[in-house]
């Protein structure tokens, strides 16, 4: 949605074609993750209060904050398509009410800072989980060095937005006399590059830990199977950017919608939910496995379905990679037991 875009014609367009408006498309995507983004708050702070597990950055600000910063992109992007802005032809909006491609720019920026700020915030919260289960002083300088990343890219993109048109108000005012803008659409184009980088950044950050805990395979796999929900997040950064690329903005930027850029901090915001919610499960289902269930069901070692499957019997002794040795006798934290307890959904 480039601010620079000019819509030119050499003929009258059709009624068709003045008519034509892809917006209900966004509107379902942003309905679909408004009540998505609220059944997982709500999941999230009811899981934390059957724990009793208050504590953590993560509890009292990354995951809050990011619900709120993703609220407010689906409901600006909303209301962008209800005023009737986003996705009819800018011509239309030329001819019916020049004003609204006033209007549609200054919600363009707002949302160009929400994405910003929305795809930040739940990757930090994973990384502040990431923090707790991981004690190790090599885990902690990767998690504290991919969270500086993830910050630089958010202050790297704030500072390009509001510098890119100079002064402010010319990205929305082209008669502002000794005004200009930068690239645009480049803006919004190489933006994706450093999100991406992060997103492997992060998944790849628990796969060796998961790796060298002492388990069975079945906690392993319900354990990469958590962590790689964010690889969801991840595909759709992609096709945005592909996207970002692949399409000519500049001449119908009110026309084309990507609804990546909602769906993309929607679904990194419920991956940093998805950790958390093994106490509900629990309190629902018991301790009934899926994961436990499939490895022996496939299993080719053993006919016999293990003793603790699905039972509420002790479960085999589990370690935790610490870097510690045994004769430490380290008591594993909690969040190191949540984190193989969550694999057993």
């Amino acid at each position: 949605m480039s601010p620079t875009a000019v819509a030119k014609s050499t003929a009258s367009p059709s009624p068709e074609y003045l008519a034509e408006n892809v917006g209900s498309r966004t509107l379902g995507t942003c309905i679909a993750f408004i009540v998505l983004q609220t059944a997982f708050m709500v999941l999230f702070c009811a899981a934390r209060f059957i724990k009793k597990n208050y504590r953590g950055l993560d509890f009292w600000l990354l995951v809050p904050t990011s619900y709120l910063f993703c609220m407010a992109m689906c409901i600006v992007i909303l209301l962008s398509v209800t005023l009737g802005l986003t996705g009819r032809h800018l011509i239309a909006l030329q001819l019916e009410n020049p004003s609204k491609i006033t209007t549609f720019l200054k919600l363009t920026k707002v949302i160009e800072f929400l994405y910003l700020l929305s795809t930040t915030f739940p990757k930090l919260a994973i990384l502040a989980l990431y923090k707790r289960i991981f004690p190790s002083r090599p885990y902690q300088i990767a998690t504290y060095t991919v969270a500086a990343l993830v910050l630089l890219t958010c202050v790297g993109g704030v500072l390009t937005s509001l510098t890119i048109c100079r002064p402010f108000a010319y990205h929305w005012n082209k008669t502002i006399s000794g005004g200009h803008c930068g690239d645009s659409t480049a803006e919004y184009q190489y933006i994706g590059i450093p999100n991406i980088v992060t997103d492997l950044l992060i998944l790849a950050l628990p796969m060796p830990g998961i790796y060298k805990l002492h388990t069975d395979m079945p906690i392993k796999f319900g354990l990469f199977l958590t962590f790689l929900a964010g690889s969801i997040g991840l595909v759709v950064a992609i096709v945005r950017t592909v996207q970002w690329f692949t399409t000519d903005w500049t001449t119908d930027p009110t026309f084309h919608i990507i609804e990546a850029t909602v769906a993309e901090p929607g679904i990194y915001f419920i991956a940093a939910c998805m950790p958390s919610l093994r106490p509900l499960k629990r309190a629902m289902f018991g301790d009934k496995s899926m994961t436990r269930y499939l490895f022996a069901k496939f299993s080719t070692s053993s006919n016999e379905k293990p003793s603790w499957l699905g039972s509420g019997r002790a479960r085999p002794k589990r370690t935790f990679p610490s870097g510690e040795s045994d004769g430490n006798s380290r008591k594993a934290s909690e969040d190191e037991i949540a984190l193989t307890e969550r694999a057993v959904v």
